[in-house]
């Protein structure tokens, strides 16, 4: 006796419908991820920490190629520090893909980011890629985790060395 088999198609609208129900970026979580990270990029022009920590939760972790940052303060400190040897430092976050997972209250975005100052040899430019890692406490989604990587430097001499190579 012969079993009919399910139509492929058939398995590709099940999990496609489980899917749609788990992992999804409602409008309202697309616009106010995008309104936090304009916010959190016009802090740091400013060079407003309490502008920026005002989107992190109390365990934020920050890394990158130089940074291991764990709390919020560390992460003030990293800061002031950054724009005392960069004043006119500007970084701006872009998200290209944002996910909810609903069930859980968190958040995934990626994207990408470019960093800009002035050196005393001329301009220098970093661009990258990240990936964030937002929770969602007290109707507000707040940063909890943030990895970002350097994908290129144009400019002085800041970009013919290695950072955090010694």
């Amino acid at each position: 006796m012969s079993q009919r088999r399910p139509f492929p198609a058939a398995y590709f609208l099940i999990g496609l419908l489980v899917v749609a129900t788990e992992v999804h970026a409602a409008p309202a979580d697309v616009v106010a991820i995008r309104q936090a990270r304009a916010a959190m990029n016009k802090a740091f022009d400013a060079h407003d920490v309490m502008g920026i920590a005002a989107f992190m939760t109390e365990t934020v972790t920050i890394a990158g190629p130089v940074w291991r940052l764990a709390g919020p303060q560390q992460v003030a400190d990293a800061h002031r520090a950054f724009w005392a040897d960069r004043p006119d430092v500007t970084w701006h976050y872009a998200a290209t893909d944002v996910r909810v997972f609903d069930a859980w209250h968190w958040l995934s975005e990626r994207g990408t980011w470019v960093q800009k100052w002035s050196a005393a040899d001329g301009p220098t430019e970093l661009r990258g890629t990240y990936q964030a890692f937002w929770k969602k406490t007290g109707g507000m989604w707040r940063l909890d985790a943030h990895l970002f990587v350097t994908t290129s430097c144009t400019g002085g001499a800041f970009c013919r060395r290695t950072p955090g190579v010694r």
